[in-house]
């Protein structure tokens, strides 16, 4: 090939180099345009609610125990006053029971005062006779073993049992006549507490007694 030819086919090359070029450009534009792959998205599955077991049949549901506040202590408790009773117009209060008890005797009747208990004649701390061949009216008796002493001493309201001085002579065993008011001290045989007592009735045949026990 001459010096001609080579001329022609160089200049013929070059602006087929520059097409080309320009092609790769325009491909690797195109490629840079287009869209990335979305990713695939994996649905969420949402975790398995609990299962409440359910107890079998005939087996009662446990119990939560119970749980009591009861604070912060702070200090002595307030005690808690008791409520003043409502009273209608005209009304009084009910009256406070007597501190004494109460023991009906009929006639050959023995009591023990301790214990609480009837008997006859021959038990207890004295019996009671309504009548007898020698005695003018009811008695009051303690001549058996192991019943105590006496003494009359005179007429006394009910609330005087409690704070009347007691005597220390001039007690029997024998004969204490009944008397309606009259209150009578008795010493056991057994040392143990004084009995104080009152006649609030007396009937044909039955004697019923107001009385209370003091310490020696």
């Amino acid at each position: 090939m001459d010096e001609q030819d080579r001329t022609a086919s160089t200049a013929i090359g070059k602006p087929l180099g520059l097409v080309g070029g320009l092609i790769s450009l325009l491909a690797l534009l195109a490629g840079c345009g287009r869209s990335l792959p979305q990713p695939t998205l994996v649905p969420t599955v949402p975790p398995p609610a609990a299962v409440q077991e359910t107890p079998p049949q005939g087996t009662p549901p446990a119990e939560e125990p119970e749980v009591f506040d009861i604070g912060e202590p702070t200090g002595s408790p307030t005690p808690t006053p008791f409520p003043t009773p409502t009273l209608a117009p005209g009304e009084t209060l009910p009256p406070t029971p007597p501190p004494w008890r109460q023991v009906t005797l009929a006639h050959t009747e023995s009591f023990d005062f301790d214990q609480r208990r009837k008997g006859v004649i021959t038990w207890g701390d004295l019996y009671f006779l309504a009548e007898a061949e020698d005695q003018r009216g009811p008695c009051f008796w303690s001549n058996n073993r192991g019943q105590g002493e006496g003494r009359d001493m005179g007429f006394w309201p009910a609330s005087a049992m409690e704070t009347l001085l007691l005597p220390t002579d001039g007690f029997s065993k024998g004969c204490l006549p009944v008397e309606v008011g009259h209150v009578y001290v008795y010493r056991p045989a057994d040392g143990s507490a004084i009995i104080v007592f009152r006649v609030a009735a007396l009937e044909d045949q039955t004697v019923t007694l107001e009385y209370i026990l003091r310490q020696r």
